[in-house]
């Protein structure tokens, strides 16, 4: 389970976050997933608990709004393009079988 953040939590992270965090801020921004690559590199060593990674996140989202926001589009615009192409596959089989079996 993670920990909750404290609430001055900007304040903590601010310098470690220009130090080192601003890649991987960067990363975990664009893929979520990377969060968790991190910890398992970074957790055994114990330089910083886990919540420091989402603060990295929020700190470089936070500085980079255009950068964010344009990353934002793309994700729905890969998952709508998704739907659309399983869409079209399935009317296609649908219009194959019709023709195949009447």
């Amino acid at each position: 389970m993670r920990r909750k953040r404290p609430t001055d939590w900007r304040e903590i992270v601010q310098e470690t976050y220009l130090e080192d965090g601003q890649a991987m801020g960067r990363a975990i921004m664009l893929d979520s997933s990377k969060e968790a690559e991190f910890w398992e590199i970074l957790g055994p060593l114990e330089l910083w608990p886990r919540w420091y990674l989402f603060a990295f996140a929020t700190l470089y989202r936070e500085d980079n709004i255009p950068e964010y926001n344009r990353a934002k589009a793309n994700r729905w615009n890969r998952k709508r393009a998704a739907a659309k192409r399983t869409y079209d596959l399935e009317q296609e089989r649908e219009a194959a079988r019709r023709r195949i079996l009447p």
